[in-house]
């Protein structure tokens, strides 16, 4: 697990790489829903059993692309009944099972990545799936505390700098084994102290103001 999962996790987003599946899987859709007598569907029909007929052969472009795809995301069916019959799901019926697709397979990549981790110890208590996390949730809610909870997600997503089990603190040098509890309830440095305060100050306005 590297920052960028931790980042993507905060946010509930997906890797690049399956952004630009969705796109070919929705390109797929609109070559497989072209008319039928056009020759973008004859086309498309002649590549797919040219590869799957001497698919040993044929290594790059968009079928040999696509098909891999539809592998990953356990779409291949759908590939399978559009050659046998023609017929693909709508527009609506798409967009819904591939983004679900991707979503299913990239959380459980995720989620597998995280476990494999042992640097993100502190993120994987407060960060559990690949949804946005409740720190951007409440300052969408509450825009007072965002300058608050930037600092808890850059916390959150803090990686140990030794895997010994004590560490040194660079703002008050006292040991600890916890940099993030330690800065959060425990760092004697001024400055932390005083972002500590000012954001549950901070907080405690939000709520109020919200009647909460």
């Amino acid at each position: 697990m590297t920052r960028t999962d931790a980042v993507l996790g905060v946010l509930g987003e997906t890797s690049i790489e399956a952004y630009i599946d969705l796109q070919k899987l929705n390109f797929l859709f609109c070559l497989c829903n072209s008319d039928a007598n056009s020759i973008v569907r004859y086309m498309l029909t002649q590549r797919i059993f040219q590869y799957r007929l001497l698919g040993c052969v044929i290594h790059r472009g968009f079928i040999p692309d696509i098909t891999r795809i539809m592998h990953k995301y356990g779409l291949i069916d759908y590939l399978d009944t559009f050659c046998k019959n023609s017929q693909f799901p709508s527009r609506y019926e798409w967009k819904r099972i591939s983004k679900s697709a991707i979503f299913r397979v990239e959380e459980q990549s995720w989620q597998e990545r995280m476990s494999r981790s042992p640097v993100f110890d502190t993120f994987r208590q407060v960060q559990t799936e690949l949804s946005p996390s409740n720190i951007w949730t409440t300052s969408l809610k509450m825009p007072g505390t965002l300058p608050v909870s930037q600092h808890l997600a850059r916390l959150c997503t803090f990686t140990k700098s030794t895997f010994h089990d004590e560490i040194i603190c660079p703002r008050c040098w006292s040991i600890c084994d916890n940099e993030f509890k330690h800065l959060v309830v425990e760092c004697g440095d001024l400055a932390v102290r005083n972002i500590v305060s000012k954001f549950w100050r901070g907080f405690a306005s939000e709520i109020w103001d919200w009647g909460l």
